[in-house]
């Protein structure tokens, strides 16, 4: 994303994160550096097709898709990643390949799937998996979508941080997409926060309790998050290749040298449409938040301990996570009693006039409304029990619709 500071809201960017896969076996194919090498056989920083950017991850069956500029607004973003998407497919055909949406791919073996990017950045990435083990679901095998929303000051920090945090434990609720790991239908609407809240552990203070502490300030921030980190790491890492701020796997992550935060708990859903919609509501009712003082100050100070209790739950539970904390509800504007988080999050696409102001995503909302999270469709869809080990066939049927939905950037209907 571009250096250029912007002001709250002014620009948005999205990084959607997707699984490079053989078309007829659905296995991960690691080909990633296939399509970002040069003819001269350098590797490329991105790879891009029109006005969209493709780059690596650490793992060589994950690829990234960005826009190459921020934003205004997502009029029209999902068109144009839709473009490029295709034009990606159709050299990933050529290798026999295709890109697969969804939170986690359904079936892959962490330990025996997994290949570790080799270039550029691989003295980075081979220590990472020295100390973490890359070849675990928490790595390996999550695809989410960032969304990272600029700042231009401290103040603006503050405001954006804080508020951010209070949307956290319930963007699960919206944007759960990975019901299936290991070939078995799990009993979290959202597999991949789970493993992703549990995959640094070992250094708790890498990851925290995911949802952050509220700020006070840059300084605040960096010496009650960054450096317990840098501590922590120190003794596995001597030379310091891995930085605090690099290494940071809060829900929310600041990027102190380029002025944005990076929100990190959507998981990619089943098109660009979709993954694009689910961030729309999220900026907007991060936004709504912001424009009242009042609320900002009670912001700061609310509980985390409370926020965390509602994003396990909502890991869970999806949009029927029940919602009974009063006066975190009020913080919306919410009141009369408790709300289930898909009546939260219809409210909040009622108070951000989201489909006034966007109504090219209106299909989205009014389908989350009436069946809910991608999570919850896949299992009414494909008629899946909790604890119910998939076969073959049914994996590739699955795989098979997402890999459509993504090429036709449609929705998952029931």
């Amino acid at each position: 994303m571009s250096t250029q500071r912007y002001h709250l809201f002014e620009r948005t960017g999205l990084e959607i994160e997707l699984m490079i896969v053989n078309r007829e076996t659905w296995a991960p194919l690691p080909v990633a550096h296939n399509l970002l090498t040069t003819s001269e056989g350098e590797i490329m920083q991105e790879l891009l097709l029109s006005d969209v950017a493709f780059s690596n991850e650490m793992i060589e069956h994950h690829i990234e898709i960005r826009s190459v500029e921020p934003v205004r607004d997502f009029s029209g973003l999902h068109q144009r990643l839709h473009r490029g998407l295709q034009k990606f497919n159709d050299l990933l055909q050529r290798l026999g390949a295709t890109l697969l949406p969804g939170g986690m791919h359904p079936f892959l073996n962490p330990e025996t799937d997994t290949c570790l990017w080799d270039e550029q950045e691989s003295e980075k990435f081979n220590l990472y998996h020295k100390i973490f083990n890359s070849r675990r679901h928490g790595c390996a095998n999550i695809q989410s979508t960032r969304l990272i929303l600029p700042y231009a000051d401290e103040t603006e920090f503050v405001t954006l941080h804080n508020a951010a945090r209070l949307v956290l434990p319930l963007v699960p609720a919206l944007a759960a997409a990975s019901p299936i790991c290991d070939s078995i239908v799990q009993s979290s609407a959202d597999t991949r926060l789970l493993f992703y809240s549990s995959f640094h552990e070992k250094f708790n203070s890498i990851g925290g309790d995911i949802i952050p502490e509220s700020s006070h300030n840059i300084s605040d921030y960096k010496q009650n998050v960054l450096q317990p980190i840098t501590n922590t790491i120190k003794a596995a890492d001597p030379e310091g290749l891995l930085t605090a701020e690099w290494l940071n796997a809060r829900g929310i992550v600041p990027r102190f040298d380029r002025h944005y935060l990076e929100l990190r708990l959507v998981d990619t859903q089943e098109s660009v449409f979709a993954s694009c919609a689910v961030a729309a509501l999220i900026t907007k009712t991060i936004h709504y938040l912001t424009l009242d003082e009042q609320t900002l100050i009670a912001a700061q100070a609310f509980p985390t301990e409370t926020l965390v209790s509602l994003y396990h739950n909502a890991i869970t539970s999806g949009e029927q996570t029940e919602i009974r904390n009063l006066e975190y509800l009020r913080l919306f504007n919410m009141y009369g009693g408790h709300l289930s988080a898909l009546e939260f999050w219809q409210g909040m696409i009622e108070r951000t006039r989201i489909t006034e102001q966007l109504p090219e995503y209106a299909d989205f909302f009014k389908l989350y409304s009436r069946e809910g999270t991608m999570s919850s469709r896949l299992l009414k869809k494909f008629n899946l029990k909790r604890g119910e080990t998939l076969n073959e066939n049914k994996l590739k049927k699955i795989c098979r619709e997402l890999a459509r939905c993504l090429q036709s950037n449609s929705l998952l209907e029931p």
